[in-house]
């Protein structure tokens, strides 16, 4: 999958809508946060989807927030990281 979507970075960033790379980085992320659904981590899937759609709404805000939606983007991934750390060692 990653391999794909580098492929198309590198081929298609001048071409490719902008929407179809969202699209590539959501199925990742799905396929990233699948192990902690297997392991019935419902609480901890759910909650890094949440903040990850969270930080998806401020990147697609971005305009109307005259740029500060992909820092807020970034500055979500700190919880959404802590949960996926928090639940991959216990």
């Amino acid at each position: 999958v990653n391999l794909y979507a580098i492929c198309m970075l590198w081929f298609r960033a001048q071409t490719e809508p902008r929407h179809y790379r969202f699209i590539r980085m959501g199925f990742a992320i799905f396929l990233y946060l699948l192990p902690l659904a297997c392991r019935g981590e419902w609480w901890a899937f759910i909650s890094a989807c949440g903040l990850f759609l969270a930080g998806a709404a401020l990147f697609v805000a971005d305009p109307w927030l005259a740029g500060w939606g992909h820092g807020g983007f970034h500055l979500l991934l700190v919880p959404f990281h802590y949960v996926i750390m928090n639940y991959s060692m216990a």
